[in-house]
């Protein structure tokens, strides 16, 4: 079996905002992956990755914005952390016509993200690069 190996996160973050200033925009977080596993092979074959850890570095970029569509669930989900950034999100209401506070759904306040209570789920990951 061959030996696997780590690339450090500055190689990784290097070569995804090459890949992203000749791209401009990635659909998906696979898609991604794959580009960034094969600009890898060729310096080590023994580099991997992970979708999440690519994720992780991704979302320090800052030149990358970072667009989340969701999916709707059967229940209404509880959400404690961004799917995007991983912070902290917090709940949107509003008041009812009775005056009673219902929840709408939920916003980071970090990079934005915004949606209801039932989609809350990722479904797809789109990486957009924003030139200074």
């Amino acid at each position: 079996m061959a030996k696997k190996s780590i690339p450090s996160p500055s190689e990784v973050s290097k070569l995804v905002k090459k890949v992203m200033i000749s791209r401009r925009a990635v659909e998906t977080l696979r898609e991604l992956c794959e580009i960034i596993l094969s600009e890898l092979k060729r310096e080590n074959r023994e580099y991997v990755i992970t979708t999440k850890r690519l994720k992780s570095i991704v979302r320090n970029i800052r030149n990358i914005t970072i667009k989340a569509k969701t999916k709707r669930s059967a229940k209404i989900m509880l959400r404690e952390k961004c799917p995007i950034c991983d912070e902290f999100i917090f709940d949107t209401f509003a008041t009812n016509l009775a005056g009673k506070k219902i929840r709408l759904g939920y916003k980071c306040k970090k990079c934005g993200f915004k949606t209801t209570s039932r989609a809350i789920m990722p479904m797809k990951y789109t990486f957009i690069w924003k030139s200074k």
